[in-house]
């Protein structure tokens, strides 16, 4: 609490000590003269005046040992009193001018004798270095505006992925600065992976992620701030051959699958899903991200969009495109008009119901079929009919390996394909 008082033609204002800080600060009450008789002017230098003691009560409580947290709030206190916080070794660097508005600053300030205030302004910590422990929460903060359209489902696997990755590095080199990770402690960090590839059956392909994962936080912590080796994690990568799901055949689908959906073997929004993606070849995450707006059923050729939108990230920009919706695909958007709430966000729990009801039903004729494979046999049905490639790329939300002109597919065109591909159960 503070408030403003006068004692004669000069306005304070006057702060309670909150009781958190009443083993650092003595008085019950600190009066700040703000040197000035105007009430207007005395409620603008109010707020600094108070910003910067709250500051200071925050550094002198942290104590004098240099860590993070004193860091931060040095900085704090430097910015409340008008300037950006630089260590002593920087700011024997700045312009004459710069160090002398600061001494002077000190000279006319009532706490210049207070240790923090000094440090503050005069740099007397040196910048901490950034440990690998803390370096997936930095990464995360330097790519927050990148990561604003990530749904909270894709935040969570994102931060997840970082935190994890890090951590098993700290695990194996020990926690240390970033700008001290060598080499060895690289190899040691692939070595360990090695032994799990061979020991626990995991795949190159899952260590391979991880490296990627840790190799893009140092990378950007070196690029966005000036530390360690960029190079440190280059050349690690494990060699692996990408799986390639098997499809679903067509007669299989139609005699099988969806006969068996019609038994009511899934919930009825799993299902419709499904339909969905049979028929369209869309990505689960793009049908589980789908919201009102983004389903047209009353368009002269009913479609759905697929597009980023605030909380929903798609996978590329190739992504976005406008989808027909014919035969089943229709029936199944048409029931759920404003979209999938159960899974909205959720795709790994549609994948798990979805897999398993393939796996219950014995509608896996490989071990390697589950529900992506539908996406494939979509792919298999567009080449099978002939449709040409700029055609494909644009119903699969694929980059078109020619330069791009016009528009491409107008929807009559893509539903005319999709008709041709369309499949019913039997």
């Amino acid at each position: 609490m503070q408030k403003l008082t006068k004692r004669g033609s000069t306005y304070y204002v006057v702060k309670r000590v909150p009781a958190r800080f009443a083993d650092i600060e003595m008085r019950k009450q600190v009066w700040i003269s703000l040197r000035t008789d105007s009430e207007a002017e005395a409620r603008k230098r109010s707020v600094d005046a108070v910003r910067s003691l709250e500051a200071e009560w925050v550094a002198k409580a942290i104590g004098k040992e240099p860590t993070p947290a004193r860091y931060d709030a040095l900085s704090a206190l430097a910015a409340a009193r008008g300037f950006s916080y630089m260590p002593a070794a920087n700011l024997a660097e700045a312009p004459v001018d710069e160090i002398t508005r600061r001494a002077l600053s000190l000279r006319d300030s009532e706490d210049a004798a207070e240790e923090a205030v000094v440090a503050a302004v005069l740099g007397g910590d040196p910048t901490p270095k950034l440990m690998l422990s803390e370096s997936a929460a930095a990464y995360i903060q330097l790519h927050e505006a990148d990561a604003r359209d990530k749904g909270r489902h894709q935040r969570r696997i994102w931060e997840n992925t970082l935190h994890r990755s890090m951590g098993r590095l700290v695990e194996v080199a020990g926690d240390k600065p970033v700008d001290e990770l060598k080499r060895e402690d690289t190899l040691a960090f692939r070595a360990m992976w090695s032994l799990r590839i061979q020991s626990e059956g995991l795949s190159p392909a899952s260590a391979n992620r991880e490296i990627a994962a840790v190799g893009g936080v140092l990378s950007t912590l070196h690029k966005l701030q000036g530390i360690g080796d960029p190079n440190v994690f280059k050349g690690i990568r494990f060699s692996a051959k990408r799986g390639v799901r098997p499809p679903y055949e067509v007669r299989f689908i139609a005699t099988r699958v969806l006969p068996a959906l019609q038994l009511g073997g899934l919930n009825p929004e799993a299902s419709a899903i499904l339909a969905v993606l049979i028929n369209t070849g869309m990505r689960p995450s793009e049908v589980v991200g789908l919201n009102a707006a983004a389903i047209r059923l009353k368009h002269a050729v009913p479609h759905i969009s697929v597009a980023p939108r605030p909380g929903r990230e798609i996978k590329t920009q190739t992504s976005i495109r406008d989808m027909p919706l014919v035969g089943i695909a229709l029936e199944a958007m048409q029931a759920f008009p404003e979209g999938f709430e159960r899974y909205w966000d959720k795709e790994p729990t549609l994948s798990a119901t979805i897999n398993k009801f393939l796996k219950v039903n014995d509608l896996k004729p490989e071990p390697g079929h589950c529900l992506y494979s539908f996406r494939h046999s979509f792919q298999d049905r567009l080449i099978a009919v002939e449709a040409p490639d700029r055609m494909q790329a644009d119903l699969m939300g694929h980059r078109y390996v020619r330069e791009r002109y016009g528009k491409g597919p107008s929807l009559e065109q893509k539903a005319s394909w999709l008709e041709r591909v369309a499949v019913a159960a039997t």
